[in-house]
């Protein structure tokens, strides 16, 4: 029941919105150890950028740009009939502000 990033980004590209945002997505390979894991346990993998996170791949670098909370995650190639390990993460980071600060995860809605 854990799951971890294999390597470095696999693709990621960038833009500006019609507001000036610049706005990123960054695609990663996660493996996971269980093929009983599903996308909760892929959501919380190490060395995935965290919310709040900053722009910093390789030499790009975008100190304005954070990681939003938004994410997609989907079965890596997979194979009907046949259970699998691997997962791709898409996340995005942008310059736009969110409405309140989400650098910590509520997992009780009481709190939030």
């Amino acid at each position: 029941m854990s799951a971890s990033v294999f390597g470095g980004p696999r693709a990621w590209g960038g833009g500006r919105d019609d507001e000036g945002y610049r706005e990123y997505k960054v695609t990663h390979l996660v493996k996971t150890t269980s093929a009983d894991d599903g996308p909760t346990t892929v959501m919380f993998a190490s060395g995935l950028p965290q919310i709040g996170a900053l722009w910093q791949f390789g030499n790009d670098n975008d100190q304005w740009a954070f990681c939003y909370p938004w994410m997609n995650i989907t079965p890596h190639d997979p194979k009907e009939g046949e259970k699998h390990l691997w997962w791709m993460v898409e996340q995005k980071f942008s310059t736009k502000p969110l409405n309140r600060c989400q650098d910590t995860q509520i997992e009780d809605p009481l709190l939030e």
